[in-house]
């Protein structure tokens, strides 16, 4: 390294007043044709220059040294071998570090970072330097004239502005230039989250820059006199990966809760989102992806899409659910619709991707309503809550499209945007009824109490929706699965839902208001929040059902998430198959929880369930003969299916019942011998011999 004597702190510009110090830094290896002609056009220039050498294999260096010998304000730094663009840049801003500490530079001089290759030229620069004096620019990046590029670098270069827009919330339309203009405070204190490797350094500085809140201007635009170029393949994907790295490291450690060392930041924390990212790519995989509710929602998109693409209409009515009677639309109008016109193309794996795209849309949405969100330590929490990994991974599709459009709701109200407002209230409402419409509702009404200046528009908005979703909640109140169940029953199912699902909603607008105490108290509150969660999750997900001493109980056994850990089987084929099946029959199915496909590949056959796919309506539980012969009766029960992981789970005495009727004639196996998958009764002997009920809800009591 030599060093040299320093000129004054700053230059006299015209007037008398005083201009930053310009310091040029040239990175340069293998640059012997060109870097001395570079040199002697920008010397005069600049107060200062720092030239490194990146380990240069020619004669660079020496070049470099012999120019050196009269030009006491530039000086040359030596690497002994070849380690990359950035880390020479790295080392000469650690470098403008060290004279900013020893009062040899100030903050608010400028940096420039020129080729030597003789691409820039020196000539643009008070073109370069304009928005930084005139505008208040942190930082300037030069816009290239690509008119001597080839086109394949053109387009590469769209794709990576495109893709560091992205990740810096700014549009760039050059990010890759490298002649560049920056005040030395803010670069230096991009610093602490740049690492660098290879030519990573411009795309990360351009993404760290306005994450901090520092003014970048690109839009100058200046010539380039030839065209050169090292970058290979292995170098895009390293740019391409180093942006996202980089956005990472700034959100992960620029808001560092007090306690919290800076590598758990960038290595563990990390670790919980992959496993976040690994989970929804397993759930991608899933043709059919089982879950508590998911096969309702498999169920109703193809039946809505083969209606609309083979009948040319949209149903009212579910033929093949509940003998007929159920509403295709109990809720999820607008997705399933959406859905359906996609199915065509991608199956049931349709349903999947928008089961997923809602989860995804529910975690935007918290953080377009509160932006606080968008820092990793509280979006940590929001993704942790084992209510929002119950809602995927239980299929909560609809639910959780109707928590985006709530969040969309929000942020319309509080920006006055009532037309906006009024359509996501709508979409909601629409979308879930019961909890959307709640939500809704407790929303519209906190507004009205603690907002005077909104309520009117709010209550406005609100009535204007109200018609609209007349049909949605005639749907609802009217789906078989409530007239057939005591209005106790019916209040306890949302009573309990009612906390899970409003944790979800809830948590950005509480997570939000609670940053200053998080930030202080981050490490023992998140360690309750896990002591908490973990639990939780374990037992939704059927975890618990191997613990000794919590298999017989129940509650431990029906928690799984099936399709996180196996693919849907289809045990139904050989039924299908042979000469019991046919199409129109009713069929009463007992199946394993969270594992009810071979219901829907019977709706796809055309058999007709005998019941809807909600929990409240399946009835699994134990019967007396009397009271069984009323239900079978009632419901038009032509066919029994007991499949084998029913008689574990639930241990009920409805298999026992059935097997003591065949045995004294009254009902007979149609299907299945001892040890198959599935069992099919058929029971229509049995049924027929007793009451003629015409609704369920005469057999009660029985």
């Amino acid at each position: 390294m030599i060093d040299a004597p320093e000129r004054s702190a700053t230059t006299a510009a015209p007037g008398g007043t005083k201009r930053p110090r310009l310091i040029a830094v040239m990175p340069a290896y293998n640059e012997e044709s060109t870097i001395v002609g570079v040199l002697e056009h920008l010397y005069p220039l600049v107060d200062r220059l720092l030239i490194v050498d990146d380990g240069s294999e020619d004669g660079t260096r020496h070049a470099v040294f012999t120019w050196l010998a009269d030009k006491p304000h530039a000086q040359l730094i030596s690497f002994n071998k070849n380690r990359g663009m950035s880390a020479a840049y790295y080392e000469a801003f650690l470098h403008l570090g060290r004279m900013v500490e020893l009062g040899q530079a100030g903050k608010d001089d400028i940096v420039l970072t020129v080729d030597a290759d003789g691409q820039h030229d020196p000539a643009s620069l008070d073109l370069l330097l304009r928005p930084i004096a005139e505008e208040g620019a942190d930082a300037v990046i030069a816009r290239r004239d690509f008119r001597l590029y080839p086109l394949y670098k053109r387009l590469g270069n769209w794709v990576m502005s495109a893709w560091a827009s992205i990740w810096s919330g700014r549009r760039y339309q050059d990010v890759e230039s490298g002649y560049r203009a920056f005040r030395v405070g803010p670069l230096l204190d991009s610093l602490q989250y740049y690492k660098g490797y290879k030519y990573s350094e411009t795309v990360e500085i351009a993404v760290i820059l306005p994450i901090l809140g520092y003014k970048v201007h690109d839009t100058t635009l200046v010539d380039i006199p030839v065209f050169r170029s090292r970058t290979r393949l292995k170098d895009v994907v390293i740019d391409l990966v180093a942006m996202p790295c980089a956005w990472w490291r700034v959100m992960a450690a620029r808001r560092l809760p007090a306690g919290v060392p800076t590598w758990f930041a960038y290595w563990v924390l990390p670790l919980f989102f992959a496993a976040a990212l690994l989970g929804v790519l397993r759930i991608l995989t899933r043709p059919i992806f089982l879950g508590d509710d998911t096969i309702n929602n498999y169920a109703h998109v193809w039946y809505i899409s083969d209606a609309l693409f083979h009948g040319g209409h949209i149903p009212i009515r579910f033929a093949e659910l509940d003998g007929g009677r159920a509403f295709t639309f109990p809720y999820g109008a607008v997705p399933w619709l959406l859905n359906a016109l996609v199915y065509p193309l991608f199956g049931d794996w349709s349903v999947t991707l928008f089961l997923v795209l809602g989860a995804l849309a529910a975690a935007a949405g918290a953080m377009i309503v509160r932006p606080s969100m968008r820092d990793p330590w509280l979006m940590l929490l929001f993704l942790a809550n084992p209510f929002f990994i119950d809602a995927l991974a239980s299929g909560q599709y609809s639910f959780l499209w109707s928590a985006a459009g709530f969040f969309a709701m929000v942020w319309s109200v509080e920006r006055r945007r009532w037309p906006v407002a009024a359509a996501a209230m709508w979409f909601t409402a629409s979308t879930h009824p019961i909890e959307g419409g709640l939500a809704v509702a407790a929303y519209v009404l906190w507004t009205s109490v603690r907002s005077p200046r909104k309520r009117l528009p709010v209550l406005i908005s609100a009535a204007m929706v109200l018609p609209g979703l007349a049909p949605s909640l005639y749907f609802s109140l009217r789906t078989p699965a409530l007239g057939e169940n005591s209005w106790w029953t019916i209040m306890s199912s949302v009573i309990q839902d009612l906390p899970r699902r409003g944790s979800i909603l809830a948590s950005p607008f509480a997570l939000s208001c609670a940053v200053p105490v998080l930030r202080r108290h981050y490490r023992p509150l998140g360690a309750a929040f896990a002591a908490a969660a973990v639990p939780v999750v374990l037992l939704s997900g059927g975890a618990m059902a191997k613990v000794p001493v919590l298999k017989e109980y129940r509650f431990a056994r029906q928690g799984s998430y099936a399709g996180v850990l196996s693919a849907a089987s289809n045990n139904y084929r050989g039924y299908l198959q042979s000469g019991d099946f046919r199409g129109g029959a009713v069929y009463r199915v007992l199946s394993p929880n969270e594992r009810e496909q071979g219901a829907y590949y019977l709706m796809r056959h055309h058999g007709v369930l005998a019941n809807e796919l909600f929990s409240e309506s399946q009835r699994r539980g134990s019967w007396d003969e009397r009271g069984y012969q009323c239900y079978l009766a009632a419901k038009h029960v032509d066919r029994v299916v007991v499949e084998r992981g029913y008689r574990t789970e639930f241990r009920t005495n409805e298999p026992a019942l059935l097997d003591a009727l065949v045995a004294r004639g009254d009902a007979r196996v149609a299907y299945g011998a001892d040890g198959q998958p599935i069992r099919v009764y058929d029971v229509t002997p049995f049924r027929d011999g007793g009451l003629k009920p015409r609704s369920v809800k005469e057999c009660r009591g029985l």
